[in-house]
């Protein structure tokens, strides 16, 4: 076991702590994130999970989804990645930030499930996460893709809503020197059977993977559309058979 005693730390000497893990050698890969996500029972952290991949617009996309869905009368649970000014910026449930404590709580789960298991900032701040969205019993869970899809940290929970937002060339020495590349990254979140949203004039990489999977993706542009007012400040998505309004 790794003895650390966190149960009194403030959230700033979690993050030292946690941080100073991820210099550690780690590889690329789930391997670590699928065995904390067994340890923890964190397969299903909501009813309904939704992932969020792209180049530009995820957070977007993940505030407008978290709005709709509270509007609702859903309990809903949000990640954002990376976080502006502090990292409880990074969770979100029901609308606002956690604050320290339950941060706090969460990141002392994961050090007792993590025993010697070396994991990276990300992937210890992944979990937390996932913890306390399980813990909440969410109806949904919005999960943000930090970097490219199929080896980011979420991709371990097999989401029922897929969202590619957009492509652009982006972390080339990660994710690929060519749009096609860094696509075929992104449509890694994929999975049979799911919801797939894509944003306009996607790579053919993302088409052929959606095509090898059996997914019928809904095309903005094609199969819905988004009309704004940014005076004042609403917006409305429209499809063949729905119009949903959004109103501050």
């Amino acid at each position: 076991m790794n003895g650390y005693n966190g149960g009194t730390r403030s959230l700033d000497a979690w993050l030292e702590y946690v941080s100073r893990l991820q210099w550690q050698s780690v590889g690329m890969g789930l391997e670590r994130m699928t065995e904390m996500v067994d340890r923890l029972a964190l397969r299903r952290p909501a009813q309904h999970v939704i992932t969020v991949a792209g180049t530009n617009g995820k957070g977007t996309t993940c505030h407008a989804l978290e709005r709709l869905l509270l509007g609702s009368g859903a309990t809903v649970g949000t990640t954002l990645s990376p976080h502006i000014d502090r990292f409880n910026e990074r969770i979100r449930l029901h609308g606002p930030e956690l604050n320290d404590a339950e941060i706090c709580r969460a990141f002392a789960a994961v050090e007792a499930a993590r025993g010697d298991l070396t994991l990276t900032y990300f992937e210890y701040s992944t979990i937390a996460a996932l913890w306390v969205f399980a813990q909440a019993k969410l109806d949904f869970a919005i999960l943000e893709i930090g970097l490219g899809g199929r080896l980011d940290a979420f991709n371990v929970i097999a989401a029922d809503t897929a969202i590619v937002t957009s492509i652009a060339l982006d972390h080339q020495e990660l994710l690929g020197d060519t749009l096609d590349a860094i696509g075929a990254e992104k449509a890694g979140i994929f999975r049979p059977g799911q919801q797939v949203a894509l944003g306009i004039d996607m790579p053919n990489s993302v088409m052929a993977r959606c095509d090898q999977l059996g997914l019928e993706p809904s095309v903005l542009g094609q199969h819905f559309r988004v009309t704004e007012d940014a005076a004042l400040g609403t917006w409305q998505y429209e499809s063949d058979d729905q119009i949903v309004s959004a109103i501050p």
